[in-house]
């Protein structure tokens, strides 16, 4: 198993819904995550990923400019050793 070091580890969220992004984020400030930085774009989120290499991406699924699978798609021809969590609220199968 691989340590991770959470202050310098560049972590990356992309949420449509301002509240979702403000709860991850003091989630994660709360278990020493130091190196955060929420988007509600996914055109502004791929554009800084292609140029700044995250090392972690937190993407919801249901946006309605692009779906996180399409995101998490294209931040694999911009970043490709990017890791990529992908997350929901919708409750529907």
């Amino acid at each position: 198993m691989v340590a991770l070091n959470q202050e310098t580890l560049a972590v990356y969220l992309l949420d449509d819904d301002a509240s979702i992004l403000k709860a991850t984020r003091r989630l994660l400030d709360s278990a020493g995550w130091n190196n955060v930085e929420i988007f509600t774009d996914p055109i502004a989120f791929l554009e800084h990923a292609a140029m700044h290499s995250p090392d972690l991406a937190v993407i919801d699924i249901v946006m309605p400019i692009m779906s996180g699978l399409e995101v998490q798609t294209r931040l694999r021809r911009v970043s490709p050793s990017t890791r990529v969590i992908v997350l929901t609220g919708k409750d529907d199968p």
